[in-house]
């Protein structure tokens, strides 16, 4: 119990302790309060649905079902974590550019288009900062990747950044990196280009020599914003495992984070990153008897999930709802913390003086 006595303002100091361990502990609380999710089509139905997942089991429970939007099989979706709404391009759907699903109340709306728009063919990403839906991809018999903008509630686009060299696959090969605003998208199918970069606020763009085959250039990438760093992975040199590695984003040069994972997944991003426990998630799709692989990034550790191809989690687009904390937002709660302890401390320091 915390008794205030009016005499001293000094002895009020133990409620900004308090406050801040208060402000501490809700912040863990609401990190470690995240989901993870799949989506895809399923039984013959030619409707979308998506599920939470329970990571420890692989056991699914549906949380929207009807959505119109039939995907490639690449993670041509983005979540925004402030509304908890999912966009989900159209892709191979007709007459359906965008679907747009809020997982609380399971409600799903889509927008008219057709397929080969800028939006129905998206590999799309969100920005939190910015509450921004972003798109990338390559049309109008261009060889050159185009970023843009995307509406959600019309779908229209806003060209941001043209030029780009690199020419991924039909898939998320890419990661957006929301402190400083940049988007890397591996090379692929590029001749000569490993990675490129993308500044979203100048629409500059930076490329990386490699080859076609190389780890960066064919990687799924994620960005992990709470240590800053980037990360792909893939399975290479004729090995059916996979392999985990993070990529230094100036040069292209990788350095191998975890290997002889199970999950072999297909050519797009079956997989999820959640930054509060530095997990990484990956789908089974064509692995055997595998339906799910959690790898922890920090001690390298993989654990798999038995299970059968065609199963929802095995053939999950994944994603989690988890927020990744900045490094600003950390440094601001340990700066708090450290306030909150040493008044408290100097408040008890005094009231021993006085007692005695």
């Amino acid at each position: 119990m915390v008794i205030l006595n009016t005499e001293n303002g000094a002895r009020s100091l133990p409620v900004l302790g308090l406050i801040c361990l208060v402000i501490i502990a809700f912040g863990t609380s609401v990190a470690n309060a995240n989901t993870l999710f799949g989506y895809g089509s399923y039984n013959g139905s030619g409707s979308t649905e998506v599920w939470s997942i329970n990571p420890a089991t692989g056991q699914t429970n549906v949380v929207a079902t009807s959505i119109a939007c039939n995907p490639f099989e690449g993670a041509y979706s983005a979540f925004n974590p402030t509304n908890n709404v999912l966009y989900i391009a159209g892709a191979l759907s007709s007459g359906t550019a965008l679907c747009t699903t809020n997982l609380t109340t399971g409600v799903t709306t889509s927008i008219a288009g057709s397929y080969g728009s800028p939006v129905s063919d998206s590999q799309m990403f969100f920005d939190a900062g910015s509450e921004t839906l972003y798109g990338y991809g390559s049309y109008s018999g261009s060889s050159s990747t185009e970023v843009w903008s995307i509406n959600p509630a019309t779908g229209k686009t806003s060209v941001v950044a043209t030029s780009i060299a690199c020419n991924p696959f039909d898939d998320a090969s890419s990661a957006f990196n929301s402190t400083n605003n940049v988007l890397y998208i591996a090379g692929a199918l590029s001749s000569g280009t490993a990675l490129c970069t993308t500044n979203l606020t100048t629409g500059v763009t930076t490329s990386i020599a490699g080859s076609y085959g190389s780890p960066v250039s064919d990687s799924q990438m994620f960005f992990d914003a709470g240590s800053e760093t980037l990360y792909g992975y893939g399975s290479y040199s004729g090995s059916s495992s996979t392999e985990v590695w993070s990529i230094n984003p100036a040069t292209g040069q990788t350095s191998v984070v975890a290997t002889s994972i199970a999950c072999n997944p297909f050519d797009g991003a079956y997989s999820a990153f959640d930054p509060t426990n530095n997990g990484l998630y990956i789908a089974g799709a064509l692995s055997s008897g595998t339906a799910l692989c959690t790898t922890n990034l920090t001690t390298g550790a993989t654990t798999s999930i038995a299970g059968s191809y065609g199963s929802p989690v095995s053939d999950a687009q994944l994603f989690t709802d988890a927020v990744s904390p900045t490094p600003e937002a950390s440094t601001f709660l340990l700066v708090l913390g450290g306030l909150g302890s040493l008044a408290a401390m100097r408040w008890l320091s005094r009231t021993a003086r006085c007692r005695s």
